[in-house]
Formats: structure tokens, C-alpha cells, sequence
């Protein structure tokens, strides 16, 4: 990714397999990742690899069977070539979206309400609660992923 807003990173997943996937069915209330995708891709296939991934089986959701899913994902800012410094991590819940970047500049952004971006609520003490859980996520996401970024930036 090049960009954290809405429009790059939220990429809609389409999954079909007849008589297997409930047709019609649309869920845009659940955090899904692309690294979700192999997961799923081996528990349908009944292969067990023994490895650890980053994202989980989509099976329980796209069958019904699960109520209980993640409560953010994290989305990593790909280096660009010309700036190799500018790295950016987002942490997306249901309704915020954190992101913060290299320059130690952060974003917290209430998606449903505003839906552009153009309000960044990060230094609005009502918001502090919810950016602190997101920097929580954050934290988690780097010790799980050994993800040196958070580290680095917020001295975590």
C-alpha cells in the first residue's frame, strides 16, 4: 500500500463456492485481511501445515459458525523506493481508523461519521481512550508479528 485511506485499504473480498457459500450474502461487519486468505484457502483443503500465520481461517465466518472474530486489523504502509523512511502502520476497528507513520505523525479518524478523513480526532481528549486501545492493538500486532515499526515509533 501507498496510501492508508479508505479507498486503498479497504479492498471488498468476494468469496463464491456453490452449494458450499451461502450466495447473496454481503458482511461488512467483520474485520477481514488478505492474510486471511491462506488460511482459509488450507482449512477448507483440510491441509495442516503446522506453521503460524498472521490471519485466520475465514471458514467459521463465511459458513455462519462464529460470532467471535478479531477487533481491529492492521494494515502496513508498503516503503516507498524514493523515501525508504516513510513507513505507516493503520489499525482499523469497527468504527476508528488509527494510522501513524514514520515522522511519528499520528491520524485517528471516526469512519462512519467521517467518511473522508478530514477530521483528525487524535489530539481530541474525547478521543483518548480510543486511541490509546489502538495503540494498544498496535502493540499487539508488533509483539505477534515481530513488527519492529511500533517499537520504533511509539518507544513501546
Amino acid at each position: 500500500k501507498l496510501s492508508l485511506y479508505e479507498e486503498s485499504a479497504k479492498v471488498p473480498l468476494i468469496v463464491a463456492w456453490p452449494g458450499k457459500i451461502h450466495e447473496g450474502k454481503a458482511d461488512s461487519n467483520h474485520l477481514v485481511s488478505l492474510t486471511d486468505i491462506l488460511p482459509t484457502m488450507l482449512d477448507y483443503a483440510n491441509i495442516q501445515t503446522g506453521l503460524s500465520f498472521t490471519g485466520e481461517s475465514l471458514k467459521p465466518l463465511l459458513e455462519g459458525k462464529t460470532n467471535q472474530w478479531r477487533n481491529y486489523t492492521v494494515v502496513e504502509l508498503a516503503d516507498y523506493q524514493k523515501d525508504p523512511s516513510r513507513k505507516g502502520r493503520m489499525v482499523r476497528t469497527g468504527l476508528y481508523k488509527y494510522n501513524i507513520y514514520s515522522t511519528g505523525e499520528e491520524q485517528l479518524f471516526h469512519v462512519e461519521k467521517d467518511p473522508g478523513e478530514t477530521q483528525n480526532l487524535v489530539n481530541d481528549p474525547s478521543f483518548e481512550k480510543v486511541k490509546i486501545q489502538c495503540r494498544r492493538y498496535l502493540k499487539q500486532w508488533a509483539e505477534a508479528t515481530a513488527d519492529s515499526f511500533a517499537v520504533e515509533v511509539l518507544n513501546l
